[in-house]
């Protein structure tokens, strides 16, 4: 019963945005960011609302652009052909990977994210759904690590919260294992996702004039923070910490100070709780990767399962270097390669562990080329959008690109560590990047005023 309630919500929310499709993109967002869908079958098995809602969205914006002329985003047209170049350097590959049935299974993940894409970059059309869309993430992570900090200080560990806030017994250190938070995802992931939260959060905490809106960006950051420390995931807190350096340049300079002072007391806070921990000695071990440079062999055997599984991949490239053992097939070769290596004893299948050593494992140099401009176009459209608002004076609305900026470049930072197990948040954070520009830049394709200039001319 509770979980059909609670698809019945996430209908209604449908409903809504096809009489206000203005709410699209930030009701889009937050579904996707909590993963509302998979949450909800995994834990009650409820149909797929994704199926639903992403068709439906893509189709919204162009009905309504038919019927009445109203505006879509502008950057429809570059995403179709920057995804269409990456997509089909993937489906070439099934000319010669040894396991097709994998490469069609990644397709199908890709697939997802092209929907995402498409939904976002037609239903983001000016600044204002920009930043609602922001706000939407925000508030994703304020549920979310919410409910992660809750469940943790209580020790209700027994209640997933349907599905939004699970825990697993998990290694932490060398034998030794806890309960790991998840969130909706994995204890790694689901660090790297609070991360986006955080720069976000901030932002509005520092920028925004409305009291409610300062609150809940502050608390939101805050309990990020708190529970990426929950997920015991060393790759989470380096890209916390990578993430806090443009960050600190950022903050306005009258408030740069108290900003690194309060960051220094929680580092050195954050070093003391954990120092006598096992998580403490987790996050210590990451000192073993000097000696693992210089040829040594780690003792924690997660680390050498990642080294394993990186080096893997960058020996496949260098077999590979051209077009990839193919899209999806990391797992068919990682054996054959781990068994040179000798520090990986485990028999189940493995991925690399690394988004962009496993693109250049599974698509080459050219998948790199094709995926690279993915990520050139994302970050030049974010940058575009804040140089156009700072020259016009809207100091307010460039601060809210910057902090996405921010953020994007905390996933991707924490992307050097974690593969594409749950991709559709990359493109998700893609989809917003990409259209960015588009929601300042008032030219339009000719083609989208069509519907209006024929009635205007009859």
């Amino acid at each position: 019963m509770e979980g059909m309630l609670l698809f019945a919500v996430g209908l209604a929310g449908l409903a809504a945005v096809a009489r206000w499709p203005e709410w699209a993109a930030p009701f889009f967002t937050f579904l996707i960011f909590i993963r509302w869908s998979d949450a909800l079958r995994a834990e009650f098995g409820v149909p797929p609302l994704f199926m639903l809602a992403a068709p439906a969205l893509v189709m919204l914006p162009i009905a309504r652009w038919l019927v009445t002329g109203a505006q879509v985003g502008r950057e429809w047209r570059h995403t179709l052909v920057l995804a269409s170049i990456y997509g089909g350097v993937c489906i070439g590959s099934m000319l010669f990977t040894p396991d097709v049935e994998r490469t069609h299974e990644a397709l199908k993940n890709q697939l997802d994210g092209f929907f995402i894409l498409i939904v976002l970059v037609l239903s983001l059309r000016d600044t204002v759904d920009f930043d609602r869309t922001l706000s939407a993430i925000v508030l994703a992570g304020l549920v979310l690590s919410g409910l992660t900090v809750y469940q943790q200080l209580t020790g209700s560990f027994d209640d997933t919260f349907a599905g939004f806030a699970r825990t697993e017994l998990r290694n932490i250190y060398d034998d030794s294992a806890g309960a790991r938070s998840e969130g909706p995802v994995s204890a790694n992931y689901f660090a790297l996702i609070l991360v986006v939260v955080v720069p976000l959060g901030v932002h509005r905490l520092l920028h925004r004039r409305d009291r409610l809106e300062r609150v809940v960006g502050g608390v939101a950051a805050g309990l990020s923070v708190i529970a990426i420390g929950f997920t015991y995931s060393r790759g989470g807190l380096v890209a916390l910490a990578l993430t806090a350096l443009p960050m600190t340049v950022w903050v306005p300079r009258e408030r740069r100070r108290s900003f690194a002072v309060a960051a220094a007391v929680a580092l050195v806070a954050g070093g003391v709780a954990l120092a006598p921990t096992q998580f403490g000695q987790r996050v210590a071990a990451l000192g073993e990767l000097t000696s693992a440079m210089q040829g040594g062999t780690p003792s924690d055997s997660a680390l050498r399962g990642r080294i394993s599984e990186m080096t893997s991949a960058a020996m496949m490239f260098a077999d590979h270097p051209l077009m990839g053992v193919g899209y999806g097939n990391f797992e068919t070769y990682y054996h054959r390669y781990a068994r040179e290596l000798a520090l990986d004893g485990r028999r189940e299948e493995r991925q690399a562990h690394s988004l962009y050593l496993e693109v250049a494992a599974e698509t080459g140099l050219i998948g790199i080329a094709a995926f690279g401009s993915l990520l050139f176009f994302a970050f030049t459209s974010v940058l575009r959008m804040r140089s156009v608002l700072l020259a016009s004076g809207r100091e307010t609305e460039a601060q809210a690109a910057t902090a996405f900026a921010i953020a994007l470049f905390g996933y991707l930072a924490g992307s050097v560590f974690l593969h594409l197990t749950y991709p559709r948040y990359f493109w998700l954070l893609l989809g917003i990047a990409f259209a960015a520009r588009g929601t300042v830049e008032q030219r339009a394709p000719a083609a989208i005023q069509t519907p209006a200039l024929a009635r205007s001319e009859a």
